[in-house]
């Protein structure tokens, strides 16, 4: 645990109350890796680059080379008759030899106002030259790239903050040409070819590029900001949880979401103290859960329960427990547990279940026509071991310890309920226990997770709020 309790202190979980209103629900934080994992998993490599190599590169080349022959550039050298026409028509010619997307970039921007995404390729290409000359292909590469930029815009009907796309655009300053393989200088015209071609690439490629390519970024970026900006729903038991994200903050080199939404709670159970906001640290994704999330969906998953014991014609293990404690009660044949509503504490470094729990003693089935013995009734208190698997936060319990006793009727006289204790705690653990982590095995939602396929997190438990934590170095996301 101490590791964990660490974690806390590092992170600077606990530093600061959340901006916005009301209390918050949960609260995210997104390193730029990991923003840069979901839109590489999201990219479609093949749609990129088949966009690249159908770019109009011949015909733009070809355009530019005809409105360049009689303007100069070719100029001065000594061709024959229309040889410049016979180069422009015979040259081109421009095949797209081989593309490559290269690792792309997530950026915060200086002023930590947006996002900038960029996606950058090379390209390489053969472009054939006329058979009079000496030179029959030259081979170019060109590194290119597209930007998209994420600004927080404020909603102004709803008054949330949200992700926008800004205009996809190319940064002319980082198109390079590069020739691959030296040409003869004495080869003049080729070389005139060459820097032409150079020249058209490089004022040409990026308005060609925001033409072809922005639409696909566009849209790839975009469908991350629908899964980010999307309503987390659960259904669970009838009952139907959903939150939405309220505001978004780009801060301490991080994109942090806080959920808002409504939550059903128990009739009589107060809301907890605000979510404390957390501070993403060294980790590539960490959240903060409310107690009044995680409560309302533990009592959801878990409502009253009734358990019951013995009575299948053998005598049950506890019957000589309780003869030995209780001898009046020597013939008890069967235990049914009712449990109450459960209710929930975080505090930093511990998770605590409490559940009321009546137990009534009988001497054949409980359908039958006595009634009970007597009826026990008991606070039971538990740990909680938090996990993640599937994307849901998973308790399980674990050392029972009865809180209070006491004996609410008795057909067998009066006595001091104190004495069942330990059977009682025993009793629990055997049985009740195992029985309730199966039902709890089902798992909390947790906002997110699933659909970022993450299914590796450390979670420990602070001061009204669970936190998980994805490190760097942990199970790659597969979303």
């Amino acid at each position: 645990m101490l590791p964990f309790l660490c974690l806390l202190v590092l992170c600077g979980l606990l530093a600061q109350n959340a901006q916005g209103n009301g209390s918050p629900l949960a609260i995210a934080n997104f390193s730029p890796e990991m923003l840069h994992q979901l839109i590489s998993q999201r990219m479609n490599s093949q749609d990129f680059t088949d966009h690249l190599q159908r770019l109009p590169l011949e015909g733009v080349i070809k355009n530019g080379m005809r409105q360049s022959s009689g303007g100069g550039f070719l100029s001065g050298i000594p061709l024959l008759g229309g040889l410049v026409n016979k180069v422009v028509v015979g040259l081109l010619g421009v095949k797209i030899k081989k593309v490559s997307l290269l690792e792309l970039d997530v950026k915060l921007d200086k002023d930590e106002t947006r996002l900038i995404i960029t996606i950058p390729a090379d390209i390489e290409l053969e472009v054939k030259c006329p058979l009079h000359l000496a030179v029959k292909l030259v081979h170019l590469k060109l590194y290119l790239d597209v930007q998209v930029g994420v600004r927080l815009v404020k909603d102004p009907y709803t008054g949330h903050i949200k992700l926008t796309i800004e205009n996809c655009q190319n940064n002319p300053g980082h198109l390079r040409v590069t020739v691959l393989e030296n040409v003869n200088p004495l080869f003049q015209l080729v070389n005139k070819v060459v820097r032409l071609v150079t020249d058209i690439v490089e004022k040409t490629v990026p308005h060609l590029l925001q033409k072809e390519l922005c639409p696909l970024a566009n849209g790839l970026v975009q469908s991350v900001l629908d899964l980010l900006q999307g309503s987390f729903t659960s259904q669970m038991h009838n009952e139907r949880f959903q939150l939405t994200p309220e505001s978004f903050r780009l801060h301490d080199g991080s994109l942090q979401m806080v959920y808002g939404g409504n939550v059903p709670m128990p009739e009589g159970h107060s809301i907890s103290a605000p979510l404390p906001s957390v501070s993403r640290g060294d980790s590539r994704l960490n959240m903060a859960l409310s107690h009044n999330y995680v409560a309302s969906m533990l009592e959801t998953l878990l409502p009253a329960q009734t358990l019951t014991l013995g009575s299948q014609g053998k005598d049950p293990p506890f019957r000589q427990e309780i003869a030995a404690v209780l001898p009046r009660a020597h013939d008890v044949q069967a235990l049914q547990i009712r449990t109450g509503t459960l209710s929930l504490s975080l505090a930093v470094g511990r998770i605590q279940v409490r559940l009321p729990i009546e137990i009534r003693a009988y001497r054949e089935n409980p359908v039958g026509a006595y009634g009970p013995l007597f009826v026990i009734r008991i606070n039971l208190v538990l740990l909680a071991h938090p996990s993640v698997s599937g994307g849901k936060l998973i308790l399980s319990l674990h050392t029972p310890s009865i809180e209070s006793i006491s004996l609410l009727s008795s057909s067998i006289g009066n006595f001091d309920a104190q004495h069942l204790t330990g059977m009682l705690t025993r009793v629990m653990s055997t049985y009740l226990v195992p029985y309730v982590n199966r039902i709890l095995a089902e798992g909390i939602p947790i906002p997110l997770v699933h659909n970022l396929g993450v299914d590796s997190m450390q979670v420990v438990a602070g001061k009204d709020a669970l936190f998980l934590v994805v490190q760097r170095g942990m199970a790659p996301v597969s979303a």
